[in-house]
């Protein structure tokens, strides 16, 4: 067990035989690895914050506290599930982006937040990609009171970018511009509720578009389906 409030930052690589519980403030700025037995689980508990910096995990993750990715190529080379109540963030800032790619399902049943603060892009009048989130070999599945976020500045040129399948069964909340893509022509399926804000943007692009059962698309944003569009 690694006890106390205090801070652990791994700088190097880190081995997990069975199940890794992570303390309240835990760093990891190179990979984590099975040991080699098959079995390595990184489970991240309520009150403990897990911070990935240019990180690398490649064990099944269970999110039921706060993980939070930084910088530009942060991978979790597996499966991740968040719990109720849990948080997986995705957070680029005024000068560093973020981006983080899910080799696997990522089963959402708490709040995973796509986010980026700059003010500008430094690519004016170009728009620019703030933070990114990725899942390839599987998709996302937003399951019901389950929340994705993708915030950006309104106005500022910035945009945050989802790529990759997904289900959605609880609610997709747009702030600012919000590109959903694929590179592997998969679908968003909506079984519920998207609303983009007040000079915001939701655009989809080489990602159709399946509007599905009890579907709503709200607020005064904009959307702008660049992909096919399938009405059940």
């Amino acid at each position: 067990t690694l006890n106390g409030n205090g801070e652990y930052a791994f700088l190097s690589n880190v081995l997990v035989d069975y199940i890794m519980e992570t303390p309240a403030d835990t760093k990891f700025y190179g990979q984590v690895n099975d040991a080699g037995g098959g079995t390595g689980q990184l489970v991240i508990p309520v009150g403990s914050t897990v911070q990935m910096t240019n990180a690398q995990v490649n064990i099944p993750v269970q999110v039921q506290g706060t993980l939070e990715a930084f910088g530009q190529s942060n991978q979790i080379n597996s499966t991740v599930t968040t719990e109720a109540g849990s948080a997986l963030r995705v957070l680029g800032d005024d000068t560093v982006d973020a981006s983080l790619v899910v080799s696997g399902d990522l089963d959402n049943n708490g709040l995973v937040e796509v986010k980026s603060t700059r003010a500008s892009s430094p690519q004016a009048p170009d728009a620019h990609q703030g933070a990114s989130l990725q899942v390839t070999g599987g998709v996302l599945t937003n399951y019901a009171g389950s929340q994705l976020l993708m915030t950006a500045v309104p106005g500022s040129g910035v945009f945050t970018l989802y790529d990759g399948g997904m289900f959605n069964s609880g609610s997709i909340v747009v702030t600012g511009s919000a590109l959903l893509s694929s590179s592997s022509e998969q679908l968003l399926l909506n079984g519920s509720s998207i609303s983009v804000g007040d000079g915001g943007t939701f655009e989809t692009l080489g990602l159709d578009y399946e509007h599905f059962g009890a579907a709503t698309l709200n607020g005064n944003g904009e959307y702008a389906f660049l992909s096919n569009v399938l009405v059940d």
